[in-house]
């Protein structure tokens, strides 16, 4: 898809190209474990003057809608391996 808007990095009022791609995002654990999540179908939003990529709000608002899930699963799970990556205190940011 294309649409029109200002690249937050150029400022140029270029096309914009959007696509749907998967992001990779580490989470930290409390017990200085990483949590690694795949998230599928991100709209990435790419400049065709300088090239800069960038998730709109609509991106942003689906990766924190996923770590929230991820959260929620981590704080009901009887998961014992998972219990630990959590902390001893089922600590999470």
């Amino acid at each position: 898809m294309h649409i029109r808007s200002d690249c937050p990095s150029c400022g140029a009022q270029h096309t914009i190209t959007e696509r749907l791609d998967i992001t990779r995002e580490e989470i930290h654990m409390p017990n200085g474990q990483i949590a690694e999540m795949h998230i599928n179908g991100i709209p990435v939003m790419s400049c065709s003057s300088c090239k800069f990529e960038w998730y709109d709000d609509r991106g942003e608002d689906l990766i924190q809608g996923a770590i929230d899930s991820f959260f929620q699963h981590m704080r009901h799970t009887n998961d014992p391996d998972l219990k630990e990556m959590m902390g001893s205190n089922n600590e999470i940011h």
